[in-house]
């Protein structure tokens, strides 16, 4: 049963005969285990209409007797007799050929008369069925004395039979009353005589089998059970103007004859008050009831209807009583008899019941439901049966409120009863005669038929179950071991994913918990809870992570403590050079052998049957990889579609957070590289829209493959896809140039060359590499124009002392290898590796664990961490050995230096316990550390000799005798090529060799055999004329302002911005971009813009929208603002190609979508409560967000046609909440997975977006008493800042208090700082922070330390900012109507040549 049961459940491609062949095994068993037999049959034949169709009407030996292999399943136990074999002697036995059928002792057969029918009975006589053909064969089971169990795992196990409880027995009751129900009506069809033959086998079946077994219910309540869900979905088919009329007239008719016949020989125990409660509902839908003179629509239907009410009168259950009184009454009311005997039979079954109410002293509670119904009957029959002339004393039956008391006396009288029983007794008589008893004797041959037709089936079905019994057990011994097999495949398959699924679960829950019980939930802690971070995988465009998120498996790590306390604990400690001697065949591989260029199996072809995305899913390739993770390698399977990729891990889930599988649409494909894993070019790097990205590595034929099938399907965003070398990548990027140009920073141009270079964050022995730039860790300040502050970047770590480079150079000369399999180095260490990476982060999860892990379990100790920034420092300029340089984190996560998870580091051997890192003492704490290490690195003296350092570590200086003559050479291993690790054959030799090189570390791959440019100083840009259209480079040169005329209606501005994303075809190339604006009244400019002028006398060229002239061609986003909404910039945002605006603060609370091209609205989509208050959009252009006075924020997926927006999602991707008043403004970051909302209530909610969870709230402080605090604006930038416009108010002395506030995105203060007057808007670019006033001041600030760096006084109050894309232009919107352009001062004339060959 258990090994069925489990086949049923997993197995899809299991036939019906395997489960009504299951059914048939569980009839001994106990409760539980034929319910959960029921349970998994009924869903499938539910799922599969069709098959268990062709089940039941199937010719096949094997699927006859269906009937009987669903009823036995209410067996409880054989009935005991005490002669039983006599009894068994007295019944004739019948071969497989015969078909007939005997009387059992004590039943009704059809050829009893059925006015001699037993009353209190419980089993019903329904036909007389031959015993001995459906007696239990006890052989084909285990013994009765062990039974199969279900167990709360949903398997099965085997024990003693227990009582079931009454809540199983109703489950068991409904579920198999439902499978039957569903088998004999549902898949059974037609209403043809085999069809009602079918369902009345059945019948027949229960009876027979109530014979001789006792079963769980009475059989009136199972056969109830039953007719009432037949009844109740031929209801249901009424309703159905589709239906067939004809079907549904013919089912009506036997279904009804059936229960008429059911009730009688029950003696009304097969009647329900719901049963009847559908009948009467069908037979208003079939207008049964309808007269047209004296001659009905359904004569038999009326009549059985009837009678039905009279059995249900009868019965001594008052509920069913009333409510067939009810319906009688109701009936008698508004039909009349159609004909005299009619009248007579309902008057004598009402009499009979009359008189049974009135036995005792006092009348019964059945006589207040009759007494109305009958006095409705005698006035109906006053001129039919002349009652004036025929009952003399018969009280009156109009308005007499005594009737109820004269009845009762009245009945007893001898002209009543003498009326009774003669006139109308006679007349009933010869009614139930003529009608009833022909109605019952049809039924009982149909079910006469239906036995012998149980009979042959039980016959052929036992027979062929022999027959196919001995094949089956021929077959066994040579299928038993591929089957065990298989199903050791199967349960191993099975028990990974129960595990993945379990886990998932758990993971969903606990969000759900999470998201209930959150700081700002409904049912928060309120005595709060210590929250535990780890780093973020999300990262900007920048290539950063700078948040923290919740760590749900935090670990303090006692243990790890504990065993490094103890004496005598010995911990991992790499001395020296591993002595590594390499075959020939292994010593190297050429680098140009690796060059995927040069690989046959990378092609860039294209295939049109493949390009179609419109097409069906299909799956393109399925091939095992490795998912690289911090420190995790996932083995799984990677599957390609049409549509999609997959990862699917062959590993558990391990953290609650998320799983190891992932999937995502190939149209967020962004960049496709090619990378290698343990310097063997094997692995892929997938970047995606929303900067996610993953690191994959295969067998080197297969990522050529998977990398083919990418390129060929022709994805919409994949913009970058070359297989060039690192080399040429960065040659073709144009990077160099840029940086030379002064176009990007410092940091960006390390990360990009980082990037290029096979550096990742998925991989720590690859993880990207950053210089010491200050040299510096003692001054109490830093004085940034003094070069004796800088580090040397011209030497490497090992040599920045002068003193260190007589041991280097002494090492190098030492060694030589005689035997030359070893090459020179300087260094036995790296600059860059794993646990140096974790060396730094060590007080961040996940790498507080990895550095466990590499430490054998326990904590490293002390003296070795990273406890002080200027004793590091101090450590590289003392010890040649040690060369590590810095990781991107220096210049962007201050929270790397705090011990925010409180883990016990330990004690330096003065006693002073590791906590927090020792900073210098220009640095007052770690946001100010973080601040001048940024600084420092874009600092003029850096930039001017960062080309130094990159010759080290990515150009000529890596390789060769230029690295020997700068003492820069490593260790042979670290280099890409020197290692053949597929030409080792020993696999132990190859894993060792493996693990040195993932720990020891990986040298860049080369990107430059020349010396690298330098960058030019602000002077030299400017001597040479060449145009970086930057306008925050050439805030020293100063700003100019234009105007120009932007409303058509001279009404104020409320939004103006250019879309930076405008796709222009080759032949469009030059054409203007969008330029838009919206003012007060919600007029729409889509004026023409260029970022360069035509002419020598303006740094742009503008012209106004035509439309805006003329009345009628004026477009307008809507009419319909509400009123006491301030219309501003927050109620706008565009998509990033121009081609649809988003709007807010409509009267319906809708967020409206208006097609610029066509200028019209083409969606309104209402979600929000209240009105729409704010709207922003991501810098990917996936996302939007809106904030709502219902105090609620929810994100909307921008859904696109093609490569142009086309609209919104109907459904909102997340609702997110936690605010108690009007959200005012809202912001969203999705490549750092952050949702920002502000409100009245004065908090600034961060949520995710990618999953809708609370992460923190930042509350602003008030300083004046008795005020409260709005945060009217909030932005997020690039980087993760939080800057937030904050108005306080003191409601009692009526002041006012303006305040910018920068946050980080981990919720630390940065800065504050008080202002003059409310900021109507503020943009943020990189660095650079723009506010507008109401009083008309331009301000562009320092965004980390709102420092001013400029401010232009306009002069008229600012409503909207925009940066122009770029970044060349500063545009602001202002009350009258006009645009303020703010440009660089004396800027060249620009050209289209210019501006395409310095975009980024």
């Amino acid at each position: 049963v258990e090994a069925m049961l489990e086949l049923i459940k997993h197995d899809t491609s299991s036939v019906y005969t395997d489960m009504f062949s299951l059914l048939r095994y569980v009839d001994k068993s106990a409760i539980s285990v034929r319910l959960c037999c029921c349970d998994e049959v009924l869903s499938k034949v539910n799922d599969q209409p069709t098959w268990i169709s062709t089940y039941v009407n199937s010719a096949n030996i094997l699927v006859t007797g269906w009937q009987h292999t669903l009823c036995q399943l209410f067996i409880k136990e054989p009935k005991s007799f005490p002669c039983a074999n006599n009894h068994r002697d007295t019944v004739p036995q019948q071969n497989d050929d015969s078909a007939g059928s005997l009387d059992c002792p004590g039943s009704l057969v059809s050829t009893a008369s059925h006015n001699d029918r037993s009353s209190g009975v419980d089993s019903l006589d329904f036909v007389s069925v031959h015993l001995s053909e459906f007696e239990v064969s006890r052989q084909e089971v285990s013994d009765l004395s062990d039974t199969v169990m279900c167990t709360s795992e949903g398997g099965c196990t085997v024990g003693p039979v227990s009582v079931p409880s009454d809540e199983i027995l109703g489950c068991y009751l409904q579920s198999l009353s439902e499978l039957i129900y569903t088998v004999m009506w549902n898949r059974v069809t037609g209403c043809d005589t085999n069809a009602w033959k079918e369902r009345y086998e059945v019948f027949a079946c229960l009876a027979a089998i109530s014979e001789t077994n006792e079963l769980w219910f009475p059989l009136p309540t199972i056969v109830l059970k039953i007719l009432e869900k037949c009844l109740d979905e031929l209801r249901k088919s009424t309703r159905d103007i589709y239906y067939n009329q004809l079907l549904l007239s013919e089912n009506a008719l036997a279904l009804t004859k059936l229960i008429h016949r059911m009730a009688v020989v029950s003696n009304g125990q097969c009647l329900s008050a719901e049963l009847l409660d559908h009948l009467m509902i069908l037979y208003d839908n079939l207008y049964v009831w309808e007269t047209d003179g004296h001659a009905t629509e359904w004569p038999t239907m009326s009549t059985i209807g009837i009678h039905l009410l009279l059995l249900a009168i009868q019965s001594r259950d008052l509920d069913l009583c009333s409510d067939a009184a009810v319906h009688l009454h109701t009936l008698v009311q508004t039909r009349r008899f159609t004909s005299k005997e009619e009248a007579c039979f309902v008057l004598d079954s009402l009499n009979r019941s009359l008189m049974r109410s009135l036995d005792g002293t006092k009348p019964t509670d059945m006589y207040s439901f009759l007494n109305p119904v009958m006095k409705a009957v005698l006035e109906k029959c006053v001129d039919l049966l002349g009652l004036e002339q025929t009952l003399i004393d018969l009280p009156s039956l109009s308005r007499n409120p005594h009737f109820y008391d004269h009845l009762q006396v009245y009945c007893r009288t001898a002209e009543w009863l003498d009326w009774m029983s003669g006139t109308v007794g006679t007349v009933a008589r010869k009614f139930r005669l003529s009608n009833i008893e022909i109605l019952l004797s049809e039924v009982d041959g149909k079910l006469k038929t239906c036995e012998e037709s149980a009979m042959l089936a039980a016959h052929r079905r036992d027979r062929a179950h022999g027959e196919n019994k001995l094949k089956f057990q021929g077959q066994i011994v040579a299928s038993y071991s591929a089957r065990c097999k298989n199903e050791n495949v199967r349960y191993f398959g099975m028990h990974t994913a129960l595990s993945n699924q379990q886990q998932c679960y758990s993971r969903q829950w606990n969000m759900w918990k999470r998201s209930l019980t959150a700081e700002r939930a409904p049912w928060a802690d309120r005595n709060g809870k210590q929250c535990y971070w780890k780093l973020s995988d999300t990262e900007n465009f920048m290539r950063m992570r700078p948040k923290l998120t919740e760590n749900y498996q935090f670990d303090v790590h006692r243990e790890a403590s504990c065993r490094r306390d103890s004496p005598g604990m010995e911990l991992l400690t790499v001395d020296g050079v591993p002595n590594l001697h390499l075959s020939a065949a292994a010593r190297g591989v050429p680098v140009d052998d690796d060059n995927v260029s040069t690989d046959t199996d990378v092609t860039e072809t294209t295939s049109s049957s493949q390009s179609d995305s419109s097409l069906k899913e299909k799956l393109v390739l399925s091939e095992s990889c490795h998912h690289i993770l911090f420190g995790e390698v996932v083995p799984g399977r990677l599957e390609l579609t049409t549509l999609n990729l997959y990862f699917f891990a062959d590993v558990p889930d391990k953290d609650e957070a998320g799983g190891s599988d992932f999937q995502w649409p190939l149209h967020h494909l962004r960049e496709l590289h090619l990378r290698r894993y343990n310097l063997r070019r094997t692995a892929l790097e997938f970047f995606l829209i929303d900067q996610t990205n993953y690191f994959i590595n295969f067998n080197k034929k297969i990522r050529n493959r998977v990398y083919s099938a990418l390129v060929n399907l022709r994805l919409p965003n994949l913009y970058y896809k070359s297989s060039r070398s690192p080399d040429e990548m960065l040659q073709v990027s144009g990077l160099t140039q840029k940086w030379v140009n002064r176009e990007i920073t410092n940091f960006e141009y390390l990360m990009q060359l980082n990037t290029i270079a096979g550096r990742t964050y998925n991989d720590l022995s690859q993880y990207p590499v950053f210089p010491w730039v200050i040299g510096d860790y003692t001054s109490d300040s830093l004085d940034w124009d003094d070069p004796n502050m800088y580090r040397d970047l011209s030497r490497p770590m090992g040599v920045v002392n002068p003193e260190n480079i007589a041991v280097v150079k002494e090492r190098y000369d030492s060694s030589l290898d005689p035997s030359g399999e070893i090459d020179q180095f300087h260094y036995g260490t790296h600059y860059s590796n794993a646990p140096g990476v974790m060396h730094y982060l060590i007080r961040v999860e996940p790498f507080t664990t990895l550095h466990i892990q590499l430490q054998s379990g326990v904590f490293d100790y002390a003296d070795r961490q990273f406890h002080s920034i200027p004793s590091s420092w101090q450590q590289t300029m003392t010890n040649p050995n040690d060369v590590k340089e810095l990781i991107p984190e220096f210049f962007y996560l201050p929270e790397f230096l705090r011990n925010e998870n409180d883990f016990d580091l330990g004690r330096l051997q003065t006693g002073e316990r590791i906590d927090d890192v020792v900073l210098p003492p220009w640095a007052k704490s770690p946001e100010d550390f973080i601040y001048n290490n940024r600084k420092a690195l874009e600092s003029e003296h850096v930039s001017a000799h960062l080309n130094e350092w990159i010759d080290l570590i990515f150009g000529h200086k890596q390789r060769g005798t230029a690295a020997v003559d700068a003492y820069n050479v490593f260790f042979y291993c670290s280099y890409e090529g020197a290692v053949n690790l597929d030409a080792i054959e020993d696999e132990r030799y190859r894993q060792s060799l493996e693990g040195m090189i993932k720990n020891f570390g990986q040298t860049p791959c080369q990107l430059l055999t020349k010396p690298h440019p330098k960058r030019l100083t602000p002077g030299e840009v400017r001597d040479k004329q060449i145009q970086t259209r930057n306008i925050f480079m050439s805030i020293e040169d100063g700003l100019a302002p234009f105007f120009v005329q932007a409303a058509g209606d001279s009404r104020a501005l409320a939004f103006v911005d250019i879309p930076r994303n405008q796709f222009r075809p080759f032949l469009q190339q030059g054409k203007p971009d969008y330029l838009l604006t919206v003012s007060e009244s919600g007029q729409l400019g889509c004026h023409s813009w260029l970022p360069y002028s035509k002419t020598e006398s303006s740094s742009f060229w503008f012209e106004n929208d035509p439309t805006l002239n003329n009345v009628r061609t004026q477009r307008h986003t809507g009419h319909h603002f509400t009123p006491d909404t301030p219309i501003g910039s927050r109620l706008f945002v565009a998509s990033h190609d121009a081609s649809l605006l988003f709007s807010g603060g409509h009267w319906d609370n809708s967020i409206r979508v208006m097609n610029l091209n066509k200028g019209k609205t083409i969606s309104s989509i209402i979600r929000h409560t209240d009105i729409v208050t704010c709207v922003d959009i991501d810098y990917a252009g996936m996302f939007i967000i809106s904030g709502s006075r219902d105090t609620t924020a929810i994100i909307w997926q921008i859904m696109y046609q093609g490569s142009s927006a086309a609209g919104l999602a109907n459904k909102p991707f997340h609702v997110l909440c936690g605010h108690n008043d009007e959200l005012m403004c809202v912001s969203i970051s999705t490549e750092l997975d952050m949702a920002v909302s502000s409100a009245k209530d004065g908090t600034c909610i961060i949520h995710t977006v990618r999953k809708g969870q609370y992460v923190r709230s930042i509350r602003p402080a008030a300083t004046l008493h008795n005020s409260i605090i709005h945060i009217p604006l909030v932005k997020v930038s690039d980087e993760g800042h939080l800057v937030m416009y904050c108005h306080q108010h003191d409601y009692i002395h009526s002041l006012d208090k303006h305040t910018l506030a920068v946050y980080s995105c981990n919720g630390k203060t940065l800065s504050v700082r008080e202002i003059d007057s409310p900021i109507a808007d503020l943009q943020i670019y990189r660095e650079n922070l723009i506010t507008g006033s109401a009083n008309g001041l331009l301000v562009i600030h320092e965004l980390v330390s709102l420092t001013r760096l400029v401010e232009l006084d306009l002069r008229v109050q600012i409503t909207s900012l925009s940066v122009a894309p770029t970044v060349s232009h500063i545009l602001v919107a202002l009350c009258d109507g006009k645009i303020i352009i703010v440009s660089p001062k004396n800027i060249p004339r620009q050209t289209p040549n210019d501006l395409n060959s310095s975009d980024k």
